[in-house]
């Protein structure tokens, strides 16, 4: 979960994740190195697609709903990186 927090904040420098992801990559593969950078990189582009136009039109509903989308989201991603870690044990 920490390496899809990483590719999702834009402020964290890409090589602190990027060194991060190598030692995460010995220890669980590259499969799963590979599906948290995807995972982290889809809120950053569902906000700057969906919460860009909802701020600058002001609609609220559009706001709760990406942010609605943005916890199932990430609880989603959670759940499936929790079971794919503890199923390689």
């Amino acid at each position: 979960m920490g390496l899809v927090i990483g590719y999702s904040i834009p402020i964290i420098p890409s090589s602190l994740v990027s060194i991060q992801a190598a030692n995460v990559q010995q220890r669980f593969g590259r499969p799963l190195v590979t599906l948290t950078a995807m995972l982290g990189t889809f809120p950053v582009s569902l906000i700057y697609a969906l919460g860009g136009n909802a701020l600058l039109k002001w609609n609220p509903l559009q706001l709760v709903l990406l942010v609605l989308l943005l916890a199932i989201f990430l609880l989603t991603a959670n759940w499936l990186l929790t079971n794919l870690v503890n199923d390689q044990f």
